[in-house]
């Protein structure tokens, strides 16, 4: 909201619940923003709220949440510059690299870090990306971005 932003949407889901176990989300609006009525309406209406259980399971995984954020973006820092230049990547997405389109816009508004997703574009286009991701073993395909399995 600092930089005169008028709404912040969250995945709660992702950075703010850490463990797994809970899905949400958070939509921050400024006060004489004039959308606020009928986004109140929506939910009342809607009952788009988290149980009070939910609500633990976010209060507990804040308070580690500065650490793994600062852990995740750090890695993911270590693993972009690590990537430009490789002979099968035709480009590495991640503001924190300077030839990124975003990068002084990241570099003014990022304060301790650029984050903790990126992408590549591989060469060969969509064939060799299908291939690439049938060829993993470690990586799974998964439907949630940060999510673990045993």
């Amino acid at each position: 909201m600092d930089f005169g932003i008028d709404i912040v949407i969250h995945s709660t889901t992702k950075y703010f619940g850490g463990h797994s176990d809970v899905l949400g989300g958070a939509v921050v609006v400024r006060k004489e923003n004039p959308i606020l009525p009928e986004l109140r309406d929506f939910q009342n209406v809607g009952g788009a709220v988290p149980s009070p259980f939910d609500c633990w399971l976010l209060t507990r995984s804040i308070a580690t949440m500065p650490l793994r954020v600062m852990q995740q973006s750090t890695s993911a820092a270590i693993i972009a510059q690590a990537l430009v230049g490789h002979k099968k990547i035709e480009k590495v997405f991640y503001p924190g690299l300077t030839d990124h389109i975003n990068h002084e816009v990241a570099a003014r508004q990022m304060k301790n870090s650029f984050g903790a997703m990126l992408s590549v574009l591989l060469h060969g286009g969509q064939k060799e990306a299908l291939a690439f991701a049938s060829r993993l073993k470690i990586f799974r395909h998964a439907t949630s971005l940060g999510g673990f399995s045993d």
